[in-house]
């Protein structure tokens, strides 16, 4: 079995996004429910199977725009269409899209596809429960990116810079593309992950138990870790519309 990946790196001042909630017209964001995070050995215990044979084998995608490449290669649809770089390689798959983690590392396990898609980080997390079976301990065939803008710290108005986070409350996905991030960043500040209080949501996007949502919904958050989108709808630089879902940059 195989995987893809992709690494995520960047310069901090790319992406930290010094925020504050504006109020005004506009429904809240309902508050998130945070989960409790436990290694992936512990979490998944799913037996390992043989992968499934079909005509089209299926491939994950998660919510990252270096996965574009992959549907335009396939035919900018999720099955491959003739005549596209796919087909013409002689493949046919059928695209997914799995932002959580978990799933995508028990479908993997269980042989419903050959493929993981995520960030080194998020590999390697899997590593201790993929390779307690030979079959499944991935190899690295192909990376697709380097983090270039992609991710984003976005924090209140009252964090200037990252040593200001020290006892502060961060919100991120569990299992997801910003775990080593969050070392990292904290790392450069002299900071462990220890010095803060972290909390886990089970999405990346796109739903009310994600950062962005977190971010909206609950005082007690300081920061976040997202996606540039989200980072953009946080910050004055989304949609300008103003409401409760907005931030605003203050620096």
């Amino acid at each position: 079995m195989s995987i893809r990946y992709t690494m995520k790196c960047g310069i901090l001042s790319t992406f930290l996004f010094t925020a504050a909630m504006v109020l005004g017209a506009g429904a809240p964001a309902l508050a998130a429910q945070y989960i409790k995070f436990q290694p992936m050995a512990e979490a998944i215990s799913t037996p390992v199977g043989a992968v499934v044979q079909s005509d089209s084998d299926r491939v994950p995608l998660i919510t990252w725009g270096g996965d574009i490449a992959t549907i335009v290669a396939n035919g900018n649809a999720m099955t491959t269409v003739p005549g596209s770089s796919m087909d013409r390689k002689g493949l046919s798959i059928t695209l997914y899209r799995e932002d959580r983690f978990v799933k995508q590392v028990e479908a993997f396990m269980s042989g419903k596809t050959p493929y993981l898609r995520g960030t080194l980080g998020m590999i390697e997390s899997a590593r201790e429960v993929l390779c307690k079976d030979a079959r499944t301990c991935p190899e690295y065939v192909y990376q697709m990116t380097y983090s270039a803008g992609g991710d984003a710290l976005v924090v209140r108005e009252d964090i200037k810079k990252v040593a200001d986070l020290k006892g502060k409350t961060i919100v991120l996905q569990a299992y997801g593309p910003h775990t080593d991030f969050l070392t990292q960043v904290l790392g450069d500040a002299g900071l462990s992950p220890g010095d803060v209080t972290l909390k886990w949501v089970e999405d990346l996007t796109g739903s009310d138990n994600a950062p962005m949502a977190a971010l909206q919904s609950d005082v007690a958050v300081d920061a976040v870790f997202v996606i540039s989108p989200d980072a953009a709808a946080l910050t004055h630089g989304g949609s300008g519309v103003g409401d409760s879902l907005s931030v605003k940059t203050v620096l």
